[in-house]
């Protein structure tokens, strides 16, 4: 990578000024040597998050299918319990008519 203009750091300039002068000439540098706010979440993280809110979403709803499908298959083993039930309570009164 090439600088855009060479400065020359004088006696009185602080350590910082020269960099300052030279991201000031050369925008290309401005990327390059960290204008940007440091605090701030790193570049991307936005897209990582969309993804993950997605895959997350995807989970729950898969979650929510797998409860649904055990609640059914609960309810259709109780109704087979009751049948057998009833059915067993039917032939014990085909049994004792004569």
């Amino acid at each position: 990578m090439t600088l855009c203009a060479t400065t020359v750091r004088r006696a009185h300039d602080p350590p910082f000024a020269t960099q300052w002068r030279r991201r000031r000439q050369c925008p290309r540098l401005r990327h390059w040597v960290g204008t940007r706010n440091a605090i701030g979440p790193p570049p991307g993280l936005r897209y990582v998050d969309a993804q993950l809110d997605a895959q997350d979403a995807k989970d729950r709803a898969e979650l929510v299918e797998r409860e649904v499908k055990l609640q059914a298959a609960q309810k259709v083993t109780e109704q087979i319990e009751t049948m057998k039930k009833q059915t067993e309570a039917l032939a014990k009164l085909a049994e004792r008519k004569p």
